[in-house]
């Protein structure tokens, strides 16, 4: 039987390829962007496409199996075929985001559950683990005070006055604060230069420890609908990400309360919030959502910030951001960056 199924590599730049994969995924209630994985596989019996999957960096996701083989061990044979091709890529560590019902299908293949909420469920296999982030933090965190402790999870795109308001007011009204500024490059800014960025503007505070993200909180493994927006999929992310910080990150960091910028302007960060708001308090967290700060009777954004430097002058930003990123967006470092912002805004 098993020399009946051919396994084929899917062409992503081919339109025809790319539509027999979407049309197969719709009974499954899976959509297919093709310009969000890195590659897929595709399993054909006779002829006829019967089970596909794909690679997204370090997430598997898209797994579907024909109905009528379901059981007959081709998930197995899709997520082996996924791993090893990972394994080429130099992902030893792997995620996979599905429906809470097949956790105990993937559970049975070696991938390890990390949380589940009422449409989505995250799971991992390889090294390192969660628990290895775990102790990261432990460690990375131990020299803070002991007492009330803050966390604020930011992507900071650029880090702004806003940004900087925020954990000023979290270091002002705790022990400590943690910042965990999102890891995933999928942002104008990459993510060093965020880090970096951040980690200036708050070194006037000693009790303030700036801290990557990792994959855990906020990335493609718990959050893609962040960096995809409007994906149907994107109450069950959210909540999946807040229960993950709330089951798995925020007792590691000691975490008492966390901060968040009010959001008037993203459905997306809106729903985020929404979520942390219904699940941490049940895990004992408190949320604040503070205001955003105005200067010149202006709400503070990054994404005012980006659009004043794609039509206007770098001057122009002056105002709404701390010296040191005012700094970085006069040097020589940042003119690629502005220059992709403006192509990308004229398209």
């Amino acid at each position: 039987m098993w020399d009946e199924f051919v396994e084929q590599t899917v062409n992503l730049n081919h339109a025809k390829e790319v539509q027999a994969i979407r049309t197969f995924l719709l009974p499954f209630d899976l959509s297919f962007d093709d310009s969000k994985v890195d590659y897929t596989v595709a399993l054909y019996h006779k002829d006829n496409l019967v089970a596909t999957g794909s690679l997204s960096g370090c997430v598997l996701r898209n797994i579907a199996i024909n109905e009528s083989l379901q059981g007959e061990g081709l998930t197995g044979k899709i997520v082996t075929h996924l791993l090893n091709v990972a394994a080429q890529r130099g992902y030893y560590h792997t995620f996979l985001f599905t429906k809470p019902k097949n956790v105990q299908f993937f559970t049975q293949l070696g991938f390890v559950l990390l949380s589940q909420v009422k449409h989505a469920a995250l799971l991992e296999t390889g090294l390192p683990s969660i628990s290895h982030y775990q102790q990261e933090l432990r460690n990375q965190t131990a020299s803070l005070p002991s007492g009330q402790r803050a966390v604020l999870v930011m992507n900071c795109n650029p880090f702004t006055k806003g940004h900087q308001a925020l954990i000023e007011k979290a270091a002002r009204e705790n022990d400590a604060a943690v910042v965990l500024v999102v890891s995933e490059d999928q942002s104008a800014f990459p993510f060093a230069v965020r880090y970096r960025l951040v980690q200036l503007g708050t070194k006037h505070l000693a009790n303030v420890k700036v801290l990557p993200s990792g994959s855990y909180t906020v990335s493609q493994a718990t959050f893609p609908g962040y960096f995809t927006h409007g994906m149907d999929t994107i109450i069950a992310q959210t909540e999946l990400d807040a229960t993950l910080f709330a089951q798995h990150i925020a007792s590691v960091l000691g975490a008492s309360v966390r901060y968040l910028g009010e959001e008037p302007y993203s459905p997306t960060t809106q729903a985020y919030n929404e979520a942390l708001l219904r699940i941490l308090p049940k895990y004992g967290v408190k949320v604040k959502i503070i205001p955003r700060v105005a200067v010149q009777e202006e709400v503070i954004s990054a994404s005012k910030v980006r659009d004043l430097l794609s039509s206007q002058s770098i001057e122009s930003v002056e105002p709404f951001v701390p010296v040191a990123t005012y700094e970085f967006l006069q040097s020589t470092e940042a003119q690629p960056i502005i220059e992709n912002i403006k192509k990308n805004q004229a398209k």
